[in-house]
């Protein structure tokens, strides 16, 4: 199943639940209707949170942990 997130600039798409090491996720831009892929950090990744309105701000739990971007999912570190 898939997941989708709605933010001011497109929206983003990804899987809810996945086990795969190489998973992605698609952000969709409203304004040109382009497209961009990019790795989901982590595998047994779930729960994609924007934390805040423009999609910057992400957060995923993947196993027992937190990850966050602060660029839209192009880099991700754990949360303390």
């Amino acid at each position: 199943m898939a997941q989708v997130t709605e933010v001011t600039s497109g929206v983003i798409i990804g899987p809810e639940l996945t086990f795969m090491q190489d998973a992605r996720l698609a952000f969709g831009n409203f304004n040109n209707s382009s497209w961009e892929v990019r790795k989901i950090p982590a595998k047994s990744c779930m729960g994609l949170i924007a934390d805040d309105p423009g999609g910057r701000r992400l957060r995923v739990q993947c196993s027992t942990k937190f990850l966050r971007s602060e660029d839209a999912g192009r880099t991700w570190h754990d949360m303390p």
